[in-house]
């Protein structure tokens, strides 16, 4: 008869979890809230516990699924890269497990895998290093993907949000004229929430062209202006300036002016803006 301690269940799936969390958002280059991703993995802990105490229903395999799914929705969100979290949640766990399984072989366990296997927090941390290691080696793109800072921005103007990914750019130096602020570059697409009907077309043509139909709106008005962008060619632009309500980056409030670019800025969608700050 197979005897499970309900708290050291518990426990050592929270940890483990955590840890299929932390590299997940690493791999996927997700935005990581600690706070999210503690929540997820106690769904995680709470669920093993619940597959012991009522197994006839939480051993489903729907049911392990979905309850599976749960944790990087939990952690990162229902975003439009949740879908590809949810795969590679399942991938590393699958590893995860062959790895923890192998060294406790390795190390003389031979019993039957039940409901849980006993292991030594070496062996875990061992584990996952490794488990880590290989999928770090095999999504190499994704691995760089993940040394980018990657924030929530939310931009507020006149009562509406729009809410996008900015990259960390240590490269974009641009500054308020004005404020002497730093400046948040987001493509127009993402800003469209900000606008309606013919002003929301009016941010994707030359900012010459727009600066006055734009200026004259209730919500713009006093608040736009033309910054004179340079590039590494030496060829310079202009950029439509606009100081809107609010910026939070990551929650937190943010004093910078938001440019407008007409391009995509990430060639594979994964940040719609770039911030300095």
């Amino acid at each position: 008869m197979e005897i499970v301690y309900i708290d050291s269940l518990f426990l050592l799936n929270f940890i483990i979890d955590y840890l299929l969390l932390l590299a997940v958002g690493k791999i996927c280059a997700l935005p990581r809230k600690r706070w999210r991703m503690l929540l997820g993995a106690l769904w995680g802990a709470a669920y093993a516990v619940l597959a012991v105490l009522l197994p006839r229903f939480f051993a489903m395999a729907a049911v392990k699924l979905a309850s599976g799914a749960a944790l990087p929705l939990i952690a990162f969100g229902t975003g439009r890269r949740a879908p590809r979290a949810v795969l590679v949640f399942f991938a590393v766990s699958a590893a995860f497990g062959g790895a923890v399984y192998a060294a406790c072989s390795l190390g003389g366990y031979s019993g039957r895998a039940g409901l849980y296997i006993p292991v030594s927090m070496r062996v875990l941390i061992l584990s996952f290093a490794l488990c880590y290691a290989l999928f770090t080696l095999v999504f190499r793109r994704a691995g760089r993907r993940g040394e980018r800072r990657i924030h929530e921005v939310s931009v507020t103007l006149d009562g509406r949000t729009a809410r996008f990914t900015a990259l960390y750019d240590t490269g974009n130096e641009l500054t308020d004229p004005v404020t002497g602020e730093s400046v948040l570059v987001a493509e127009a697409q993402a800003l469209r929430p900000l606008l309606s009907g013919d002003a929301v077309e009016l941010l994707t043509r030359d900012p010459l062209d727009s600066f006055q139909a734009l200026a004259d709106l209730p919500q713009l008005r006093g608040r736009l202006r033309l910054l004179p962008c340079g590039c590494v060619t030496g060829s310079g632009s202009l950029l439509l300036l606009f100081r809107p309500d609010e910026v939070r980056v990551d929650g937190r409030k943010s004093g910078v002016s938001v440019a407008v670019s007409r391009a995509g800025l990430s060639a594979d969608g994964l940040y719609q803006a770039l911030i300095s700050e």
